[in-house]
């Protein structure tokens, strides 16, 4: 009664699919009980299997069956035991268990790429540093370069994060004005583009205490969003 919601005398006389409706714990098709196998086959005396149980709730239960031939004296078949038992927190733990060494070969791999990506980077940085120091750069080029080396910087603190994660660590907080944070961020998303940024801050913004590379890549997330949107509301406009 416990799984399937009826009574011994409720189940009396139905066919054992419709008391048990068991389905494959993969295709969520129904399945036969293995104690329907056997009866019909007649070569096996035992036989064992996982399904998925639907109770009376209509929630899922992962059940282990195990089911055994009833032979007479002379051998012959009279019928079957079937044995039920409820595994779903063990399944469940054995998935928490997989899921906990999926995350940590994740972050084996995403320590293998920070550390690789923090390499190129630490390339261009001193590239760009060198090219910073011609001479005969214009002033266009300059700005240019510096916003091109702030980027880069930016993708450095990224790599940061990849790396603490990798490492099981925290974010590393301190105190930051948002004012900067805001209209640099903000800056990155407009850049190429027709879209034309308009700060209003409220003077005296008390400090946060947060992770800045975390920070400033929601926001740049936020301002590319909004970018993408006034394109896609400009096209439309044009198509009308």
């Amino acid at each position: 009664e416990g799984f399937a919601g009826v009574t011994q005398a409720q189940a009396a006389g139905r066919l054992l699919a419709e008391v048990l409706p068991l389905r494959d714990e993969v295709t969520r098709e129904r399945r036969e009980s293995g104690s329907v196998a056997l009866l019909r086959e007649r070569r096996r005396a035992r036989a064992a299997d996982t399904f998925v149980l639907l109770d009376a709730a209509g929630h899922e239960r992962v059940i282990a069956e195990s089911a055994a031939v009833i032979k007479t004296g002379d051998g012959q078949c009279s019928g079957a035991v079937v044995a039920l038992r409820d595994v779903t927190r063990e399944r469940r733990r054995a998935d928490e268990v997989a899921r906990a060494g999926n995350l940590e070969s994740l972050g084996l791999m995403a320590g293998s790429i920070a550390h690789d990506f923090g390499n190129l980077l630490t390339a261009m940085v001193a590239n760009l540093q060198l090219a910073q120091l011609d001479p005969g750069l214009t002033d266009p080029v300059k700005g240019r370069l510096d916003q091109i080396e702030r980027a880069v910087w930016r993708a450095r603190d990224v790599t940061q994060q990849l790396t603490t994660f990798a490492k099981g660590g925290t974010t590393v907080k301190k105190p930051l004005a948002l004012e900067p944070l805001l209209r640099e961020a903000s800056g990155f998303a407009v850049q190429n583009t027709t879209v034309q940024l308009r700060l209003q801050v409220t003077p005296g913004l008390w400090l946060v205490e947060a992770d800045e590379s975390q920070l400033v890549q929601v926001i740049n997330n936020l301002a590319v969003n909004a970018v993408q949107a006034m394109a896609a509301v400009d096209a439309d406009r044009r198509q009308l």
